[in-house]
């Protein structure tokens, strides 16, 4: 008995190991959560929200204590005549350090502080605005992945159909009812349906491939339908209806209006950056003062060094440079006056861009109960048209009318649920 059910153990194993793994399916949150954690998109917002701070701090720098330190040892030698009173050293040792601060420079000082402060802020919203786009591309992705499972669904159905109409020209053929022109004709229309559902096939595949990526995950072997890779995530569910447009709409309006919109905060601190930044070009023209101190310690032998040390306080101001910092500092007025009419422009585009939406969104929704209707009495006018021919009232090629616009209905109404999908996507990219 008891090595009956060793072997019965023994053989579950087994054949769950000879199993095919199976792609797993993945919700829409989950793969929102993949694609910030392991996602390349995530990691290269990561990075540009460092390059931000890091070139914030660069610019500003300047304001630091600044020390600098050195060392020396030197052979030396020469060819003149020896002097009775001074002995030519033939080595040096020399040690050197020197430390400084600005205290003053024109009010950069304290909009360097500010530009910090900016900066940061800026870096931020640099790295939560790439997180905001990675999530807007998954549920993009996701759906599209939805939209081609949903169109092969259809394919299928269409082959089906297709072999019930040749089974029908036959049968109507051997009857005597229709001649082979219709079978032929139904092959013909059966060998289409093939090749479009063989070019489905490859579109779904692509969007998985892209939606994997977009999750950081590579999808390495690819298998005959229906699934594309053993390695790959799939969505999970159906195609469906985009939920909480009239929410969303309303509430980016009212961001838009009041100026709160993620893309309007990241315009307006650029803004603050480069006002500051030309503030700080302006003081660069005027005189600086530092604190500064020097220690040196050199001689001949190690143990036997002369050292001198000095500290005070130098005022220094660049008289011609070339026209460096008078260049930068219309440099910097140009960026100025572009963040105000880039602010400005973007205000008014986002006012419009709500009203597109809303009327695009009204569009959509009004377009897709016609297409429910329409996809409705297209599928009862092909079952009417299918019984018509089989009773040899109508023609084949009547038949196929019905059913392409059957198909149409149907292939029309899953393109306007994969756009409403899209642009609730977009829309709720634009709110964050």
């Amino acid at each position: 008995m008891r090595s009956a059910i060793l072997i019965a153990v023994f053989l579950a194993i087994g054949l769950v190991i000879a199993m095919p793994a199976t792609p797993e399916a993945i919700t829409l949150d989950e793969a929102i959560k993949m694609a910030l954690t392991e996602g390349q998109d995530a990691r290269i917002a990561e990075q540009e929200a460092l390059m931000v701070r890091a070139a914030g701090r660069q610019k500003v720098a300047f304001a630091g204590p600044q020390v600098e330190v050195g060392a020396s040892y030197m052979e030396m030698g020469t060819n003149a005549e020896p002097n009775p009173f001074f002995e030519t050293p033939e080595k040096d040792y020399s040690y050197s350090a020197e430390a400084s601060q600005l205290i003053w420079s024109g009010g950069r000082l304290i909009r360097s502080f500010q530009l910090l402060r900016s900066t940061d802020r800026l870096a931020g919203l640099t790295r939560f605005s790439g997180r905001r786009d990675v999530r807007r591309d998954v549920r993009v992705a996701y759906h599209e992945v939805l939209f081609h499972e949903a169109v092969l669904d259809l394919l299928r159905d269409r082959v089906a159909q297709r072999e019930q109409e040749l089974m029908d020209a036959e049968d109507l053929e051997l009857a005597g009812m229709v001649t082979l022109l219709d079978v032929r004709q139904a092959r013909m229309h059966l060998n289409l349906a093939h090749e479009e559902l063989m070019a489905a096939r490859v579109d779904r595949a692509r969007s998985v491939v892209d939606f994997n990526v977009l999750l950081g995950q590579k999808v390495e072997s690819f298998k005959e339908e229906p699934l594309p890779s053993d390695e790959a995530y799939l969505p999970e569910g159906r195609l469906a209806r985009a939920k909480g447009m009239d929410e969303t709409l309303q509430a980016l309006e009212e961001g838009a209006l009041k100026g709160t919109l993620l893309d309007l905060r990241v315009l307006r601190e650029r803004l603050r950056r480069a006002e500051i930044s030309y503030g700080m070009a302006w003081g660069a023209r005027l005189p600086e003062v530092r604190v500064v101190g020097t220690w040196e310690r050199s001689g001949q032998e190690q143990d036997d060094m002369d050292e001198e040390w000095r500290a005070g306080v130098v005022l220094s101001m660049s008289i011609l440079d070339g026209g460096l910092k008078r260049s930068a500092q219309a440099r910097a007025k140009s960026e100025k006056r572009a963040a105000e009419a880039e602010l400005e422009r973007a205000g008014n585009e986002f006012v419009g861009l709500v009203q597109t939406l809303s009327m695009d969104a009204h569009s959509l929704d009004e377009r897709i109960g016609l297409k429910k209707e329409a996809e409705l009495m297209a599928e009862e006018n092909y079952s009417d048209a299918r019984g018509q021919y089989r009773a040899g009232t109508i023609t084949l090629t009547r038949l196929g009318e019905f059913s392409l616009a059957y198909a149409e209905a149907r292939f029309g109404l899953l393109e306007l649920f994969y756009k409403e999908q899209r642009l609730l996507a977009h829309a709720t990219s634009l709110l964050k």
